[in-house]
Order: structure tokens, then sequence, then C-alpha cells
């Protein structure tokens, strides 16, 4: 596996998806202790949550799992990457909306203070194994 990765890496070198290779490599390290722990052999399905306020590009997330699946657990998987939305409560009047970004004004008072509740994680949300 060591030089599937190393071959994974240098393709990414050059690329502005170094971040999402990253996450690629933590998302798999996660999936082998949990497939460890669970004492299965087999992941037939990873299902993650993505923000949009992540900071996560999907698409070349997608392509780091992709290019570093042969030779791991992950090889035969089906990897579903489900995109969270934002919402957000106002600092000001408490009103809860879905921002367009993270720099939006509540729709309600016209305030720009607020505080994200979701769309800002990513996470593994199920491991499917046998």
């Amino acid at each position: 596996m060591i030089c599937s990765v190393v071959r994974c890496y240098l393709a990414f070198v050059n690329s502005d998806s170094m971040h999402e290779f990253s996450l690629a490599l933590n998302i798999l390290e996660i999936t082998e202790e949990a497939v460890k722990a669970n004492h299965v052999t087999i992941v037939n399905e990873l299902v993650l949550d993505v923000g949009v306020f992540s900071g996560v590009e999907i698409s070349a997330l997608e392509s780091a799992l992709d290019s570093i699946k042969q030779g791991t657990i992950l090889e035969k998987s089906k990897i579903s990457i489900n995109i969270i939305p934002g919402i957000a409560i106002c600092n000001h009047c408490k009103q809860q909306f879905a921002p367009e970004d993270t720099y939006s004004a509540c729709p309600n008072c016209n305030n720009f203070g607020m505080e994200i509740k979701a769309g800002s994680e990513l996470k593994v949300r199920t491991i499917v194994a046998e």
C-alpha cells in the first residue's frame, strides 16, 4: 500500500487538491481503525457527511478517495457523500436561516453576525462492513 499511496501523493503534488488528498488519507485511517476495532474484513459502503462551509472541494475529495482506494480496505467499497446544507442562527434576532455563504446577512434583520449550526462538518457517517 505504501507504493500506491506514494504514487497517488505524487499525482496530487502539483494540484490544488493536496488538502483533499490529506483528508482522504485520514478517512482511510478512520475506516481502517473502525474495521479493526469491530473485527470485520470487508467494507461494502462508506458514507461521508460534508458541509457546504467545510472548505472541502467535493470533486477533489472524490478523486483523492478514488486514487487511494486501490489495495486498501476501501478498494471495492461504494463511497457516498452527503452534502450538508448550511444552517445559521442570527446573533441579533435569533432567527434560523440558510445562509448562501459565511458572510450572509440575516434575511430577517439584515445583521451579519451569525452562528453556524450546520454545514461546516466533515465526518464519516456510516461504514457498512462484514
